[in-house]
């Protein structure tokens, strides 16, 4: 009898966590109470091969709220299969308004250390008309101000190069920049950003006690301190870490539903 109350709670767990990867959870964060500022959805983490939220819907909650762009913060896919899916979302994405994206470790990895491959792919979401940027910069103007968006090379499987992403834009009003690893912001200058956007812990896809997933499966050090999703204030510079919206290795959610996030800033 043990045995099968164990069965029925284990196989409830299992459901309510595939349930859980499919429910989008829009956040809206008010960096400034005008509703005249840039508006910004950030997405992160895809992975589009076990992305369990609609695409539909996705592509729904960008048109009703159309925002001045889209930025993602990497990790379009894990395999190279996937390429046709990915590209086939972002094709669809860039019909509803502009998007801005950096890379993720995945987005390399998925070509197996191939960089003619993963030079093909970079140019095939820059055929989308997505705006790929690997230390690079691009100015959105809206209301006679310029907002200076940049984006980071991933810093495990890319090369960063902070001197080459900054080398315009410095007098805009405000610097967004974007990355996939939170751990980017310790080589960045505090007097460059004033919004970090990432991504890549995913919240802890799968909530475990005592934070057992970040200290036994991941090395990066923000997520060992606790830092994993929301806002924080690290080296002296903004930083907010989305929980994604996809997952990795399996589809299954527990505790840190996927995340689209609505930002107003000044």
């Amino acid at each position: 009898m043990a045995f099968l109350y164990i069965s029925i709670f284990m196989v409830t767990i299992f459901l309510y966590m595939r349930f859980e990867a499919s429910i989008l959870n829009l956040k809206t964060v008010n960096i400034s109470k005008s509703q005249t500022g840039l508006k910004l959805i950030h997405m992160s983490d895809i992975h589009i091969g076990k992305l369990k939220v609609s695409r539909k819907k996705i592509f729904n909650k960008v048109r009703l709220l159309n925002p001045d762009a889209v930025v993602i913060t990497g990790d379009l896919l894990d395999t190279e299969k996937q390429t046709c899916l990915s590209i086939d979302f972002l094709s669809n994405l860039t019909k509803y308004c502009r998007v801005i994206m950096c890379p993720g470790n995945h987005d390399y990895e998925a070509f197996n250390g191939d960089k003619n491959k993963v030079y093909d792919y970079f140019q095939m979401i820059r055929s989308t008309g997505t705006e790929l940027l690997i230390n690079e910069s691009v100015i959105i103007e809206k209301n006679k101000k310029q907002y200076c968006i940049t984006g980071i090379d991933d810093i495990r499987r890319g090369k960063p190069d902070i001197l080459k992403a900054y080398s315009s834009g410095s007098d805009s009003y405000m610097n967004i920049t974007l990355a996939h690893n939170p751990d980017t912001v310790f080589i960045l200058a505090e007097d460059k950003v004033d919004y970090m956007l990432c991504g890549h812990f995913h919240g802890g896809q799968i909530w475990t006690p005592f934070g057992l997933e970040f200290k036994i499966l991941r090395g990066d050090r923000l997520c060992k301190e606790g830092k994993t999703r929301g806002f924080h204030r690290i080296n002296g510079i903004t930083v907010y870490i989305n929980r994604g919206l996809g997952n990795v290795v399996v589809p299954l959610r527990f505790l840190s539903r996927p995340e689209m996030t609505l930002f107003n800033f000044p």
